[in-house]
């Protein structure tokens, strides 16, 4: 039978199973820290892309809109000549509008910002006549039924 000592080398000690199983933890938790933060960081950028989306179209009409903006020199339509502007809001007629069914033509564009619930209303309403210019896009368009204020003639967005 085999009482002797054993040769040298034939197994692990303690301290060095402990050192190991720590070593494994230790890795194991970066690990973990690792995939947390890299999941983290993608749902921000995502949340961020969606955010960037939105953004980039509404800059993308309001220069369409910008750029067809009714301008000085052209008389045919001076009486249809419309820029008002103040803090939270800016007015204007633009050649820029919808093209859908009934699209054309001259439109105001009213941008207006609502700070107490951070939201941009972006409203068209068409011209026809002079008189058109005077319709005002209603203060609490950003919490109204889109159906009454298109009744109004507003396409709200």
């Amino acid at each position: 039978m085999s009482g002797g000592p054993r040769p040298a080398g034939a197994g692990f000690t303690l301290l060095e199973v402990v050192i190991a199983v720590t070593l494994l933890a230790l890795l194991v938790s970066v690990l973990a820290m690792a995939v947390r933060t890299g999941v983290s960081a993608w749902s921000r950028v995502r949340a961020g892309g969606e955010a960037a989306r939105a953004r980039q179209a509404v800059e993308n009409l309001f220069g369409r809109q910008l750029r067809g903006a009714v301008r000085p020199g052209v008389p045919a339509l001076a009486a249809f000549r419309d820029f008002r502007g103040r803090g939270d809001e800016c007015a204007f007629v633009t050649t820029a509008v919808p093209a859908g069914p009934g699209g054309g033509g001259l439109a105001r564009a009213v941008y207006r910002y609502v700070p107490e619930r951070k939201v941009l209303v972006v409203g068209l309403h068409p011209v026809t006549r002079a008189e058109d210019l005077q319709a005002e896009l209603p203060a609490d368009a950003d919490a109204a039924d889109p159906a009454d204020l298109a009744r109004e003639g507003w396409i709200v967005g």
